[in-house]
């Protein structure tokens, strides 16, 4: 009984060595330019220099506290020709360029932060910001997720913003129902042209814009079929109906309707 105990355990054990064996022999680390690399999960640009890489453990890089994940599932890291870090997995929490991030970032060349995700809430740029953000390579706000209801250059929006590259609002998502450059908007999507002008906008009531508009030639006319205006049409008046969605030029000419 005790010979077959024994015969059992020295099985397992041996079992757990041989398991532990393929292991290691998986995560074999080589260091490759100063980075602990899983062996055999490395690509290289043509000048040699390292692409992408597979951490073997936590570590930093560039001043970048990285993670290299766990055994099930493992953490990459990528680098620009010119040898920047592109991106990475954070191993903690860290500010990096004054911004509280979380779990991933990204850079452009330049090395600017290009997006990533927020430890906390933070305001930035005077935006109350939560979730995620992304930058320009200027450094100015390309996207971001409001913290709450918040009033952006005189727009009242929730969810999430994007700007051009200017500082501009490009597209955002109304609050409420509110009156934007003299049309009544409804709660919902809103886009800007980089002049500020209203580009998309939804309709909250029947109600007349402008007292003259101009169809644009091959402008497509949604009425519940797909209809394509096939020449210029300037119309008298027009009343669009509750629940319209249209597009405007940067003339503020409408050149693009849904109807719904």
């Amino acid at each position: 009984m005790i010979r077959k105990r024994l015969l059992v355990l020295g099985l397992c054990l041996c079992l757990f060595v041989l398991s532990f064996g393929v292991i290691a022999e998986t995560l074999e680390e080589k260091i490759v330019q100063g980075i602990k690399c899983v062996k055999g999960n490395v690509t290289f640009h043509e000048s040699g220099k390292l692409e992408y890489a597979c951490l073997s453990q936590d570590q930093e890089i560039q001043g970048i506290k990285c993670s290299a994940g766990n055994e099930y599932d493992r953490e990459y890291v990528g680098f620009y020709k010119s040898g920047n870090l592109e991106y990475a997995c954070l191993s903690q929490d860290q500010v990096i360029q004054e911004i509280k991030c979380a779990r991933y970032i990204r850079f452009y060349k330049s090395r600017r932060l290009a997006r990533t995700c927020l430890s906390q809430n933070q305001v930035i740029q005077g935006i109350k910001c939560a979730l995620g953000v992304g930058f320009y390579e200027s450094g100015k706000i390309k996207y971001a997720w409001l913290l709450q209801d918040q009033k952006i250059q005189g727009i009242e929006c929730v969810k999430g913003v994007k700007f051009h590259p200017s500082g501009k609002l490009k597209h955002a998502f109304l609050s409420r129902n509110q009156v934007i450059q003299g049309i009544k908007c409804a709660r919902g999507e809103v886009e800007f042209y980089e002049s500020g002008k209203l580009k998309l906008v939804g309709l909250p009531q029947n109600q007349v814009i402008q007292g003259r508009i101009k169809w644009i030639k091959r402008a497509r006319l949604w009425i519940n079929k797909f209809g394509k205006l096939e020449r210029n049409w300037q119309i008298q008046r027009i009343e669009y109906k509750q629940g319209t969605r249209i597009f405007l030029n940067e003339k503020g000419e409408v050149i693009k309707n849904y109807l719904t």
